[in-house]
């Protein structure tokens, strides 16, 4: 899962466990730059469809703390 606007001091273990009531995570990567400042961006592994489902369903547009955006999720795929 892509989840985006999210505050930048936010970190991959806090993005954990907020979105971990939804269901078990494989993995959680916040994408930084170069000097290792987070992009505000992000790519949440669930562990089933079920839990990505779930947490799109409940998350997309709300805010998480500190955030003075709605996020922007979305299904991510690889090839």
């Amino acid at each position: 899962m892509y989840i985006a606007n999210f505050d930048t001091k936010l970190t991959e273990k806090e993005l954990r466990q907020h979105f971990t009531t939804f269901g078990n995570i494989k993995s959680v990567k916040i994408m930084c730059d170069k000097k290792g400042k987070s992009k505000g961006y992000a790519l949440i592994n669930f562990e089933t469809p079920q839990a990505a489902a779930l947490a799109l369903k409940r998350m997309k547009g709300q805010y998480l703390p500190n955030s003075s955006k709605p996020l922007k999720m979305d299904y991510w795929r690889t090839n």
